[in-house]
């Protein structure tokens, strides 16, 4: 036979063209229609091996385009925030920064209480509301509690901070009492616990602000610490991140993201205190600056991190969307609000200008 071997098979692809002019015998025809066979098989693997690339890279494509949009639409709602910020900075020692960390504590509350399932318990959500709306103002006019004017402003404020906490607390427990219905306390203690650090947190910024010296400039570092550590630590993690830093709690967070975002944050404050000393008469203290910025770093990450934690203890992405590409009030203010407190103790320790 032409182009076979013993056994009928065709020997090599030179012997096609004189195998198929060939007789067609009984075992010619076999032979035949073995390799028609055997290349139907291996040309179905062939399609089915680049149609699976094929879905690879449209699903690659999606996910890239996706990322992209995401992007686009968290630089849009960030740039449109940083507008609408900029009479907070100029007009700081109004009430407009009073006025900012009201609606923080207002509403990164009101995001907790809703993702706990509180927020239809009136008589447990309008007292913790109402104290998350009220600490803010006292910040900059504090008063003890016998009603005088306290002349030491932070310590007032932190009086304040107590007795109203331990009335909050006292109008909670009374309301699950007198209530009929069954009341997770478990819940309610996570939402007191949370409320009293936001409101520490937010309350802060008023007074880094009203801090003697230099607090017009002390307390836009409370912003400029979560934003320049966030987007180095998204930039060197996209570009370096291969191992996580604590996967079960936020995936897509990388041990070089972390210390990328460290190291951004820390470079940030150095370049504001030149900023300030060129364009001011203030005279910036590099090495405080540098190791502020480095503590303030960690402590955003470590913010970052409990909001994440809470948000997966309850099964939810985002607390709310009221910032596109941001999530809630808490989702974009939760590393600010643990920074802030950090600040105030740091400013008093170590002089950042002078």
């Amino acid at each position: 036979m032409v182009g076979c071997d013993d056994k009928g098979k065709v020997k090599s692809k030179n012997h096609r063209a004189a195998f198929e002019k060939a007789p067609c015998t009984h075992q010619n025809f076999y032979s035949q229609k073995a390799q028609r066979a055997f290349e139907a098989k291996v040309f179905s693997q062939v399609f089915f091996k680049k149609l699976v690339r094929c879905g690879r890279i449209a699903h690659e494509f999606k996910t890239f385009t996706n990322e992209g949009l995401s992007m686009k639409t968290r630089i849009i709602s960030a740039a449109v925030f940083g507008i609408l910020l900029i009479p907070v900075f100029l007009f700081s020692d109004s009430y407009a920064l009073v006025l900012l960390a009201q609606i923080i504590t207002v509403g990164a509350t009101f995001e907790l209480l809703r993702a706990t399932k509180l927020g239809n318990r009136l008589a447990l959500s309008i007292p913790i509301l109402a104290v998350a709306a009220a600490l803010p103002p006292l910040t900059r006019i504090s008063y003890d509690f016998l009603g005088v004017i306290n002349a030491q402003g932070g310590v007032g404020f932190f009086q304040n901070v107590t007795v109203t906490f331990f009335g909050l607390i006292m109008l909670c427990m009374f309301a699950c009492v007198l209530t009929v219905e069954k009341t997770d306390l478990g819940k309610l203690s996570l939402v007191l616990t949370l409320c009293f650090y936001i409101t520490i947190g937010a309350s802060s910024l008023v007074l880094l602000r009203d801090l003697e010296g230099w607090g017009q400039y002390i307390f836009i570092l409370a912003f400029i610490a979560p934003w320049t550590t966030d987007t180095g630590a998204q930039l060197c993690g996209m570009a370096l991140g291969k191992r996580k830093l604590i996967p079960h709690i936020s995936p897509n967070k990388t041990v070089a993201g972390a210390v990328g975002g460290v190291i951004v944050g820390t470079l940030a404050f150095v370049i504001f205190g030149l900023v300030i000393e060129l364009t001011t008469d203030a005279l910036a203290n590099y090495h405080f600056l540098a190791i502020a910025g480095a503590v303030l770093s960690v402590v955003v990450i470590m913010g970052d991190l409990l909001a994440s934690m809470v948000k997966r203890h309850f099964g939810i992405k985002d607390f709310s969307n009221i910032m596109p590409g941001h999530g809630g009030i808490f989702d974009r203010f939760d590393s600010m609000i643990a920074a802030a407190p950090v600040l105030l103790m740091l400013a008093g320790w170590m002089p950042l200008f002078y």
